[in-house]
């Protein structure tokens, strides 16, 4: 499901990441080895990301002390001076002792406001230690800051929390302590639960319906009440395995039924065969990524394997596509008329063609968009750019820069190569979007 893809979309994207500034303080202090060092420097690369987006110092400290936990937390929160490094004097601490089974997150004063105690209470136990329970304590981590992230972009947009589940106890505060059921400990059911949550198995199974609209909605059903169960009708057999090898916080669930709430669903696009299906949103709408079904006989199931192999999500939380998978799926007939970036993310382009380079000069079209204006131009996937309006091509960056400047209803020509013949294209350029 979309909010589990997230994190293997944050996990793969900062891997690849630059280190964080030299300049910062240190972000991850790993006392108790919970993290391995890969683990360590993905934290402290997307926290370096926190800081440089939101202005929010976020550090990490784990140790097997034991002890009064929010007394040491408050000392080093001091002695640390956690929200230095922020503009604002932005901070948040983290301290996890494995002597006492203990988590807590501290809050500066300068994030009282957007981070009430309600909210972190909210997150330690209903995103983090969850993660932490199956022994993923990195992974908890990083989803809990995926939330961080999405606290601060609704902050910096003057949007409210009236709406967030957490919301009903909310008060200003300076953070929360929680058991963070390192020994695999059961949810705890206290915070912000919400009316018609219910566990694993309980309340009506949804079923996959006999069309994408309404499997998805019956999806989105159970997410609203919580329904972790793997087993759903509304997954097809390849979801249900993979599934069972996940871990379902209840905070993804309720996040991934606010996030989809303002999203605006375009009409279904089913292949040639009508076997597959997808529902996809304006390339505007950056959070609210697409879903692939699979026909099994007359009803619709949800194809979430397909989309955790395929969707990839940024600092930002927007999607994109897997850049090196982006041809290479059995669900890209419902994207043949978008155009996307050399990092995967869908545009708005004018001309619909999709280029890339190599470390020899070389230039080419990646793919064409259907009934695209590239198409119409005479562009076709593999033709090779040799020159645009007599400029020699070699790196994808200028024939995108190239297509952007082009004016609208003004000649182009293109020097090309296809099928080891040389041509030239000619035209108008396109109107903008």
């Amino acid at each position: 499901m979309t909010m589990m893809i997230r994190q293997i979309g944050i996990i793969a994207l900062i891997a690849s990441l630059l280190p964080a500034c030299s300049r910062e303080p240190t972000l991850i202090n790993d006392a108790a080895r919970l993290l391995s060092a890969k683990q360590a420097a993905s934290v402290a690369t997307f926290h370096h990301y926190l800081l440089a987006d939101h202005d929010i110092d976020y550090r990490v400290l784990t140790l097997t002390q034991g002890g009064d936990l929010n007394r040491y937390t408050s000392q080093q929160f001091q002695a640390l001076k956690v929200g230095s490094a922020s503009k604002g004097g932005r901070g948040l601490l983290l301290v996890l002792d494995t002597a006492d089974n203990k988590v807590r997150l501290e809050v500066s004063r300068s994030l009282e406001a957007a981070y009430p105690d309600a909210f972190i209470a909210y997150i330690e136990q209903r995103q983090m230690t969850p993660f932490f329970a199956a022994g993923r304590v990195a992974d908890g981590i990083l989803a809990t800051t995926e939330l961080i992230v999405t606290r601060a972009q609704h902050t910096q947009t003057n949007q409210g929390w009236d709406d967030e589940v957490w919301s009903p106890a909310a008060t200003a505060g300076g953070g929360a302590t929680a058991n963070a059921r390192l020994d695999g400990a059961p949810v705890p059911a206290t915070i912000s639960d919400t009316p018609n949550a219910q566990k694993p198995g309980q309340g009506d199974s949804p079923l996959a319906q006999n069309s994408p609209e309404v499997t998805l909605q019956a999806y989105l059903n159970a997410m609203s009440t919580r329904n972790a169960s793997p087993d759903l009708d509304i997954y097809s057999a390849p979801t249900r395995a993979m599934l069972k090898q996940w871990v379902v916080t209840p905070a993804q669930m309720d996040n991934i039924v606010a996030t989809y709430r303002d999203c605006h669903a375009d009409a279904v696009r089913y292949d040639a065969q009508q076997t597959l299906a997808v529902i996809r949103y304006p390339v505007d709408e950056r959070m609210c990524s697409p879903w692939f079904f699979v026909r099994q006989g007359d009803r619709w199931q949800l194809d979430l394997t397909a989309m955790q192999g395929l969707i990839r999500f940024g600092r930002d939380n927007s999607w994109h596509f897997d850049v090196q998978l982006i041809n290479q799926h059995p669900y890209q007939f419902a994207f043949a008329d978008w155009g996307f970036d050399n990092r995967g993310y869908p545009q708005k382009m004018r001309w619909h063609l999709t280029v890339a380079s190599d470390q020899q000069g070389h230039v080419w079209v990646a793919r064409t968009g259907a009934g695209s204006a590239a198409e119409a131009f005479g562009f076709r996937q593999d033709d090779r750019l040799l020159r645009w309006n007599g400029v020699a091509l070699t790196h994808h960056e200028q024939a995108m820069r190239a297509m952007q400047d082009a004016e609208a209803g003004k000649p182009v020509s293109v020097d090309i190569i296809r099928d080891q013949q040389a041509m030239r294209l000619e035209g108008l350029a396109p109107p903008r979007p």
